[in-house]
């Protein structure tokens, strides 16, 4: 998967790592790696949203190819969410959650996962447990949090790697 997302990018003849500004503040260090590395094959820019110490959110804005840049299932924007915050780990030797939005796909994809949440609760009238599909960690945390304080159902995630998924299940009451 590393080498399909490199691919996407444009050769050049800086280094990466040349490219890479580093700045007092964790976000901005995302975003300038964002910006220099991603945004040189798609142009566009780069925005900080609603960060904090331990969670930087960034809006890529008037990218050339917004569905190229996403991937399938959004598997490419999760792979330069999980190399920024490599990068960002690398930097500042603690951990950081990255979410990058390109093109309104994140609240599309809550929406999408609410419908199957709800789809999901429709079918357990019968059944104790739900399987959702296989899914990104992202959508997997979204499902667990919608269920977070329920009163019917609880969720746990099972498998491993690509092959992970969340588990609707009732509460024993």
């Amino acid at each position: 998967m590393i080498k399909q997302l490199f691919s996407l990018f444009k050769k050049s003849d800086v280094a990466p790592t040349e490219l890479l500004r580093v700045s007092d503040s964790p976000a901005e260090v995302a975003a300038s790696y964002i910006r220099n590395i991603l945004l040189h094959s798609f142009g566009g820019s780069v925005s900080v949203d609603n960060s904090d110490e331990n969670v930087i959110h960034l809006t890529i804005l008037n990218a050339s190819d917004n569905s190229r840049l996403i991937g399938k299932e959004g598997a490419t924007i999760e792979s330069v969410q999980l190399l920024t915050k490599a990068i960002l780990h690398r930097t500042f030797k603690r951990g950081f959650r990255v979410i990058i939005d390109v093109g309104e796909f994140n609240p599309n994809r809550e929406a999408f996962l609410l419908a199957h949440v709800e789809k999901a609760m429709e079918s357990m009238v019968d059944a104790s447990s739900y399987h959702f599909p296989n899914m990104p960690s992202m959508d997997r945390r979204y499902i667990h949090l919608q269920f977070e304080n329920h009163p019917l159902y609880e969720t746990k995630s099972e498998g491993t790697g690509s092959q992970r998924h969340v588990v609707l299940l009732k509460r024993s009451i």
